[in-house]
């Protein structure tokens, strides 16, 4: 016969525990000395036009296969980015915007130079 025994709440466990009874003691408003923070979320990506796409590419001097790599993504990507037969991804549409930004980190990454 298997004896029962009492299982021990481990530490991560009953910190968890005690943070939710201090987060729903601060909101019922029996306390309010618990810290908080407001932070400002950045706004969404911009939405590139298939020919902001190709002027993008083309400020590096890239073909759409070696942008792609650049990027990350696949060759058909980049061509139906530019033939505005697909919207870009929220991730690809930051990359547009840092290279706007700051090319010289895109002609670093075409030319092998990072990592």
């Amino acid at each position: 016969m298997k004896s029962r025994t009492k299982r021990k709440t481990s530490s991560v466990g009953q910190k968890l525990i005690e943070g939710l009874n201090e987060a729903l003691s601060f909101e019922l408003g029996e306390r309010e000395d618990l810290k908080s923070q407001v932070v400002e979320l950045p706004p969404e990506p911009r939405t590139f036009k298939p020919r902001e796409v190709v002027k993008a590419r083309a400020s590096l001097g890239l073909s759409q296969v070696h942008f792609a790599r650049v990027l990350g993504v696949s060759p058909g990507a980049v061509r139906s980015w530019e033939q505005g037969q697909k919207s870009l991804s929220g991730a690809a549409s930051r990359l547009l915007e840092i290279l706007e930004l700051d090319p010289k980190v895109f002609a670093r990454i075409g030319k092998g130079e990072v990592g």
